[in-house]
Order: structure tokens, then C-alpha cells, then sequence
């Protein structure tokens, strides 16, 4: 069997779905860690997750930078990815002087709680080479943006407006209802916008696997590095 799969954090935790290829059947699942993926890794054509993958010395990576432009009024939701050098730290004081030391500024709260996630991910692909060719780097709402035909979401993702909205377009392509929705809610208690996200990055693993999907950095799409890229 061979399966895409789109990924999304979930408190400490991550959530993600698979798509069966030979028959488009859905299967959730809540990970402690990415170890299952990894391990199984062969089962897989394409992996969508959403965390920053590939990170800077200094300085904000191309990839947010253009997001945040694409988005509009959604763009708070992508927030500078850390450097590379925060991924040392212990602790969220740690962060912040190793960044004040290189870039003369603190490390943000938000930032800082997903850091280890990050770290997860990033040491995943540094010591398992094939993770390369399986692993793509999304953002839920750059995904949404392409999948309402180049237009960002009106309304912010944690509000009854916002999940609304992601769930019709997600509807339309997957044909679930909502009471698909608020069993798997109700199975992995997770929030509404966090099994949306994780769909919506199987919608972009679909996207990948069929070569239809978008890159940013755009002017950069095809200098062979994959990484420091939000697929979409």
C-alpha cells in the first residue's frame, strides 16, 4: 500500500492523516513523535507537514517572508521561523541570548514553543537521507490561500467564521461532512483547526504527488534544495 499524508502539530503532540492511493480512503492517526513515519517511511510517496523545515544563520528565511505577503490580512499566522543556532538551547531564556547574540534580538514565546518540534524534524532529516525525497514543508494557510483560487481565508482559522470557511472548501474537494469532522474532534480530541490544517496539507501532498503544486519562494522554486520552501 502506498499512502500521502499531511501532518500538523497538535499541543504536544502531532496529528496527521493518510490518503490510501489505490483506494482514497482517509485513516488519522495522533503521534508523539514522527518515529512511525519515519520508520515507515517507504509506505509513503509524499509527507506534507506543517513546520519550518531548513533554517537561516541569521536572518528570516525567503520562504515566510513571501507567505506573509501572499496572505494579506492573514499573514500573522506565519511567524518568523527561528535560526538554526536557537536549536542548541535548553531553555526559552537560552533562545533568546544565543538570538540577542546574533541578530540583537529576543526570541518570541510563539516561536520558542515549537522548537522542538523543529528540532525533531530537522535532526530526522539530517540522520535519514530518504526523508528527503518524502518530506515537504507546508503552511495551512497557504494551502487554503491556493485552494480558494489564489485568495486568502476572510476570517481567522480559531473562530466558528474561520473554521466554517476552511471546512466548505475542504468539503468540496473531499466530500466529507461535518459530522465527519466532529467524530475525528471527538475520537482524538483535537480542535477543528488543527484536523482542517492537517487536511489541508494532505490536499497539498496530493498536489506534490501530482507535480500541480506551487513553491515559495517563487523565484527560487528549481535551485535544487528543496528545503528553507513552503509547498502549496
Amino acid at each position: 500500500m502506498k499512502y500521502l499524508c499531511g501532518i500538523d502539530g497538535f499541543k504536544k503532540q502531532w496529528i496527521a492523516v493518510t490518503k490510501e492511493l489505490a483506494t482514497g480512503n482517509l485513516a488519522w492517526k495522533v503521534l508523539p513523535n514522527l518515529g512511525e513515519i519515519v520508520r515507515n517511511i517507504d509506505d509513503y510517496c509524499v509527507v506534507a507537514i506543517d513546520i519550518p523545515i531548513g533554517l537561516t544563520e541569521s536572518g528570516p528565511r525567503k520562504c515566510d517572508i513571501e507567505a506573509r505577503q501572499l496572505l494579506g490580512a492573514r499573514r500573522s499566522s506565519v511567524f518568523p521561523s527561528p535560526i538554526s543556532a536557537v536549536l542548541m538551547a535548553t531553555d526559552y531564556m537560552e533562545a533568546c541570548r544565543i538570538r540577542e547574540k546574533i541578530e540583537k534580538k529576543r526570541m518570541s514565546q510563539q516561536a520558542w514553543a515549537i522548537v522542538y518540534k523543529i528540532k525533531e524534524i530537522n535532526e530526522l532529516i539530517a540522520n535519514n537521507p530518504l526523508l528527503v525525497t518524502k518530506i515537504f514543508e507546508v503552511h495551512p494557510e497557504v494551502s487554503f490561500y491556493y485552494l480558494a483560487d489564489n485568495q486568502p481565508a476572510h476570517f481567522k482559522k480559531k473562530t466558528n467564521e474561520g473554521i466554517e470557511e476552511r471546512f466548505l472548501k475542504l468539503s468540496r474537494h473531499f466530500g466529507f461532512d461535518i459530522e465527519y469532522i466532529l467524530k475525528i474532534k471527538a475520537q482524538f480530541k483535537a480542535p477543528e483547526d488543527d484536523i482542517l490544517d492537517a487536511i489541508v496539507a494532505l490536499w497539498s501532498a496530493e498536489r506534490i504527488y501530482a507535480g500541480r503544486n506551487k513553491v515559495l519562494p517563487e523565484q527560487e522554486s528549481f535551485d535544487g534544495n528543496k528545503f528553507q520552501k513552503i509547498y502549496g
